[in-house]
């Protein structure tokens, strides 16, 4: 009678094992935004442009490079109108990490350590299946993913690719002035 017994509480405990690291592994999968992953795919043209100053932390500085400099505005937020230059391995890299389901989650985005949403770089994808957009904050570690069919896009946390994606892009400081002393340890 202890044989059977024992069999069964195994039994349970691997059932019970298996669909909690079901649960957890699937939570964190992120649902992107209809159309992102045909248009980065699709894309025949990728090009990155530089956030300006934090709109709430550094007000001054951004009215003062919005007087000097010519700007675009993506998703609501301005950037330099002149493109940075980058290596294309480093654009296959970064779409790769941004558009990975597994690799970004809406688990506590907007919960940055910045205040409201502000993005240092967009990456923008386009070609035949329309336009992408990653607008991608470097010191909270959140991108708000635009797909063809969201133009308002959605916001999530870069999770395990934040140091990666935060390593790459900061190497393409280009236009922006210095950061504002209170991020300079926030994003090394």
């Amino acid at each position: 009678m202890r044989r059977p017994v024992c069999w069964l509480v195994v039994g349970l405990l691997l059932i019970g094992a298996g669909a909690a690291t079901w649960h957890f592994a699937n939570r964190e999968r992120a649902d992107l935004p209809p159309g992102l992953i045909e248009a980065v795919r699709s894309a025949d043209r990728v090009t990155l442009y530089e956030g300006l100053p934090h709109q709430d932390y550094e007000a001054s500085l951004l009215a003062s490079e919005r007087a000097t400099h010519p700007v675009l505005e993506l998703g609501g937020f301005p950037f330099y109108e002149r493109p940075v230059s980058w290596r294309a391995d480093d654009t296959e890299q970064l779409a790769t990490w941004l558009t990975d389901p597994l690799g970004i989650t809406t688990r506590h985005a907007g919960w940055g350590s910045c205040g409201s949403f502000h993005p240092d770089y967009a990456l923008v994808w386009d070609g035949p299946a329309g336009r992408a957009v990653a607008l991608v904050c470097l010191t909270c570690g959140e991108v708000r993913l635009v797909g063809t069919a969201d133009p308002a896009g959605t916001l999530y946390r870069l999770g395990r690719r934040r140091d990666e994606v935060r390593n790459v892009l900061g190497e393409y400081r280009e236009q922006r002035p210095p950061f504002y002393r209170i991020w300079e340890n926030a994003i090394r």
